[in-house]
């Protein structure tokens, strides 16, 4: 014999089904549900009274892990921020706290300058020492890097007194106050770093410098006159040349004879970088508070963008840091 079902007795089977299942949710949500202890004290279950007391028990080598559910819930908010929340934290610095500070930090600021430039002979930040600070900080052992590329390098030394025309020799870079250093990714124009000073200007006809170099040398008609002795006296086609000498800058249109050999001779020899030195390097405001600093790269050390530079000292702390 054939039994039939009807198809509305099947239907209000699975319904009533589905009914149970949703009370038995709503029973064990409302008794703690992930929350409760049980269900993390281990993968099985003691037997009801009167055999055992239902709780759970755990089996040498077999274990759950404890969830600490405020830490995932952190760690959900975190992952769901993908790069723009690495952006956000590098923007606002995450990691600061874990950075030890240097006895130097307020003593040397670091600033962005233009660090954003592509071009590596362009690309600089700024160091600046306070006003504050007395004696000198030594800075050549001094590392610079990016805590989004970890690229970075060494300060090193540079020149002094640099000279025109021959390999100039690096010393540690020793720092008074209110001093200014710009460190410039790319290669030095003179082929190393150096203290800028009255005559460095005269680096500046031939070479491209960033930033540029001021032209402080004294002018030609100065140099004239304090050249001015017994054994020259120039006349007056020598004062007309001269007046037309731009400051800082070699002659390199062609002398008039008319102006007189001494006069020639003037031109050719004290009005360069090196005669410029010789002449002043003993004035008391010959070196000026401000050096540049090369660190030798091929291709640009910082990103134009989402970048974060740390000045860290000889011993690895933090001096400064800037980010954009």
């Amino acid at each position: 014999m054939n039994m039939k079902y009807s198809r509305g007795a099947a239907g209000n089977d699975f319904f009533f089904f589905i009914f149970f299942i949703i009370v038995l949710g709503i029973v064990w949500g409302l008794t703690g549900g992930p929350d409760r202890s049980i269900s993390r004290e281990g993968p099985f279950l003691n037997p009801p009274f009167p055999l055992g007391d239902g709780t759970a028990y755990n089996v040498p080598g077999v274990s759950i892990p404890s969830v600490n559910t405020s830490e995932q819930a952190g760690s959900q908010r975190e992952d769901s921020g993908g790069i723009s929340g690495i952006i956000s934290r590098i923007r606002g610095g995450v990691s600061n706290s874990s950075e030890k500070q240097s006895p130097y930090a307020g003593m040397v600021s670091l600033s962005v300058g233009r660090a954003k430039d592509s071009d590596e002979n362009k690309e600089y930040v700024t160091l600046k020492t306070s006003k504050s600070v007395e004696g000198r900080i030594t800075i050549s052992d001094w590392r610079i890097e990016s805590t989004v590329s970890l690229i970075g390098t060494t300060l090193g030394g540079a020149a002094y007194l640099p000279y025109s025309g021959q390999v100039n020799q690096e010393t540690p870079l020793a720092l008074g106050p209110n001093t200014t250093v710009y460190v410039v990714s790319g290669r030095s124009p003179i082929g190393a770093s150096f203290r800028v000073n009255s005559c460095t200007g005269y680096f500046a006809q031939f070479q491209e410098f960033n930033p540029d170099l001021k032209k402080e040398c004294p002018s030609a008609e100065i140099e004239l006159e304090t050249s001015i002795n017994a054994d020259f006296v120039p006349n007056e086609s020598c004062l007309n040349f001269v007046e037309d000498i731009d400051r800082c800058e070699l002659t390199l249109t062609s002398v008039p004879v008319e102006v007189g050999g001494a006069c020639q001779d003037f031109i050719f020899n004290e009005l360069t970088y090196n005669g410029c030195v010789q002449s002043h390097k003993s004035d008391p405001d010959f070196y000026k508070n401000e050096w540049r600093v090369y660190l030798d790269r091929d291709q640009e050390l910082w990103k134009s963008s989402n970048e974060r530079i740390r000045l860290l000292d000889e011993n690895g702390l933090v001096v400064d840091a800037i980010t954009y």
